[in-house]
């Protein structure tokens, strides 16, 4: 669908989110 790329870049933005924020949380 035309929203395809948007919800893989939105989905990206997600992930790399909750992974700094578990990176900060591990420090």
């Amino acid at each position: 669908g035309p929203y395809s790329p948007f919800d893989q870049r939105w989905h990206l933005r997600q992930e790399y989110k909750i992974h700094s924020q578990r990176e900060a949380l591990a420090r």
